[in-house]
């Protein structure tokens, strides 16, 4: 899928305050030198799932989720993604494949995001074929 992120993954950059907040929200150590190399990869990574909601892209990759400004291309964070936040990404990916507005469900907790859906079982099919591959 192509988006402004992927088209302007040269510009992706941080501060030295966000270097080490990543590197320790992911607990990467000084094993990993270059941290934007780092994001870089999870961000063009095939599997990874690119949202954008106002201001911020926000990559959902392996157990991380990374927030990149749409506007300016700067990691504000990352950090390991929580079950409900994984859910939540992966619902968001759903519903942009088949053209339905995100803005019907809450992420506040794993139950409420399939409340309002009348496609349960079309998720529940997607989602099955998605951790499969």
């Amino acid at each position: 899928m192509k988006n402004d992120l992927i088209e302007n993954i040269e510009k992706l950059h941080t501060t030295p305050m966000g270097v080490e907040r990543i590197r320790r929200n992911l607990s990467l150590g000084n094993d990993e030198k270059d941290v934007i190399a780092f994001c870089r990869q999870k961000i063009l990574d095939i599997r990874s799932v690119i949202t954008r909601h106002g201001k911020n892209w926000y990559v959902k990759i392996d157990d991380c989720i990374i927030t990149v400004n749409a506007y300016s291309y700067t990691i504000i964070t990352a950090h390991k993604a929580q079950k409900q936040e994984v859910l939540y990404y992966v619902v968001v990916e759903f519903y942009s494949k088949i053209k339905i507005s995100t803005n019907s469900y809450d992420k506040s907790s794993d139950n409420a995001i399939f409340l309002t859906y009348t496609y349960h079982q079309e998720i529940k099919k997607w989602m099955h074929r998605e951790l499969e591959n």
